[in-house]
């Protein structure tokens, strides 16, 4: 989702991780809960008081606690085709600064499953639908780099959510495509928190692979299922988990209740009850509107009531298709 930003276009995703379908596995977003007291800035700008009289009264009741504020509920993806110049402009950095405390996802959405962290890309891939070599993404040279996105979260004070490349599994040419995929991740996960101590928690096993648009869905003419990409998830898991056991891994999920597509319309089916029990998260990805509508704020938040919808859906597979009960899994919207 592209937003305007400040001055500067950011392509933003609408990116929450938020503990939004319950009361079990509280821990996985809420290990760093802590109570926040609201200070004044010291440097804040006047506005023009308003002289006519007022149309709406806002009643504000402090006592009234909905719920608590996670440090995981904000964020924006930080993706690696703003390149690193970027990263050498003030007003840039100073808007990235002035987000505050948020989480940036890296290194973007579709590109996360073409994506070579250390610049190590293949010579050749199996014949994908959506991609070929050329398409693939070097993590090295004009691009934002893990190493430069390592220094951005330092600079903003911010922590990081990484979506390792799930579909190199599926593409990659090697008999055990699999297993050299899912070491290529875990070679990511000791780069960024042994080698740079970047300490990224959370982590993603691609993005959107049950999408047509999303290289890895075809490949040599057969189709991803939820079971092939459940699989693969529990392969990186193994593997991720062994480079560093503290990290929380998150499984892509499909949200509607309903669609045409055969591979989404099974994909929580058949992906569930292979990650039930290694999961930490189920992810979900929602854009709240058509690609290109102008939406009112009303508009905008009925959308966003849609959410409840998407919970719903994630939590009856979970009771249908699992010895789980609803409310298992932790969700985040990353997306």
């Amino acid at each position: 989702m592209n937003i305007s930003r400040l001055n500067k276009q950011i392509p933003i995703s609408f990116f929450l991780i938020c503990y939004i379908c319950g009361y079990s596995q509280l821990t996985t977003f809420f290990e760093d809960w802590e109570i926040r007291n609201y200070s004044i800035p010291i440097n804040v700008t006047q506005s023009t008081e308003i002289a006519s009289n007022s149309t709406v009264n806002i009643n504000v009741n402090l006592s009234n606690q909905i719920g608590n504020v996670l440090p995981t509920h904000f964020g924006t993806n930080l993706t690696h085709f703003l390149g690193e110049s970027s990263l050498n402009e003030t007003d840039f950095m100073d808007n990235l600064n002035n987000l505050g405390d948020v989480f940036f996802r890296y290194p973007g959405g579709n590109g996360s499953n073409q994506f070579f962290w250390d610049g190590n890309v293949p010579s050749s891939i199996l014949n994908d639908d959506q991609i070929t070599v050329n398409d693939l993404i070097d993590g090295t040279g004009w691009r934002i780099s893990p190493d430069e996105f390592s220094n951005v979260l330092i600079q903003t004070n911010s922590q990081g959510i990484i979506a390792v490349n799930a579909s190199y599994a599926r593409y990659g040419t090697s008999p055990n495509a699999t297993q050299v995929a899912a070491g290529y991740a875990a070679d990511f996960v000791r780069h960024m928190n042994n080698n740079l101590n970047a300490n990224i928690k959370y982590w993603e096993v691609g993005n959107e692979n049950y999408g047509p648009w999303q290289a890895g869905h075809t490949v040599n003419g057969v189709q991803i299922s939820g079971t092939d990409y459940g699989n693969i998830f529990n392969v990186f898991v193994d593997s991720m988990k062994a480079a560093d056991p503290t990290i929380k891994i998150g499984v892509v999920g499909y949200q509607k209740p309903k669609s045409r597509d055969p591979v989404q319309q099974r994909w929580n089916e058949l992906v569930l009850p292979e990650i039930i029990n290694d999961a930490d998260f189920y992810i979900l990805h929602d854009y709240y509107a058509k690609y290109g509508a102008v939406l009112t704020p009303e508009e905008m938040l009925i959308a966003v009531d849609t959410t409840y919808s998407h919970i719903r859906v994630v939590n009856e597979a979970i009771e249908k298709y699992t010895d789980k009960k609803a409310n298992h899994l932790p969700i985040a919207l990353t997306e």
